[in-house]
């Protein structure tokens, strides 16, 4: 047996006999408030689309002449994205430009359907498709983030540029 002394714990008026601390409680409700807002902030973010994957804020859209550019604006390195260009004239010979920005950010994975022609142009790369039948055409670049970071380039559709701007999370 010990000699310690016992400390003597007040009655509360409820009738408990505890040990409590209301200072100490009320500052961490309110720190689990506070969690709880953050992470409902975060859940926000993530159906909104600022994580990059779906969500209303993930693509932007651009018109580009009478072509219609539907890029990433939120992405996560290494997984895929895709981005679709809708040609708004009719049959012919289409021209995209994909500036050397956006292959320093992007590697091209696949391209449905596959361009006719593709070159080097610069530091960029200029697919050539042909089309037939009614117009919007459509053109899917499946893309995979090479880096973390903000990407801006210029996309060039039948003469007609616009300027992209991506964030690729990590």
């Amino acid at each position: 047996m010990t000699d310690e002394p016992r400390v003597k714990v007040p009655i509360r008026p409820d009738g408990l006999q505890l040990d409590d601390h209301p200072d100490w409680q009320r500052l961490f409700w309110r720190a689990e408030r506070i969690g709880w807002a953050g992470f409902a902030l975060v859940i926000g973010m993530a159906l909104a689309g600022l994580t990059g994957r779906g969500g209303w804020l993930a693509v932007a859209e651009h018109r580009a002449g009478a072509a219609l550019v539907e890029a990433p604006r939120f992405s996560r390195r290494g997984e895929t994205a895709l981005m679709e260009v809708a040609f708004g004239i009719g049959a012919g010979r289409h021209l995209l430009a994909i500036g050397g920005g956006f292959l320093a950010h992007y590697e091209v994975v696949g391209i449905v359907p596959p361009p006719l022609r593709s070159v080097a142009a610069g530091d960029g790369l200029a697919l050539q498709f042909d089309t037939v039948g009614t117009a919007p055409h459509r053109v899917r670049l499946y893309l995979r983030a090479r880096e973390a970071g903000l990407m801006r380039a210029q996309v060039v559709v039948n003469g007609a540029g616009v300027g992209l701007r991506s964030l690729i999370l990590p």
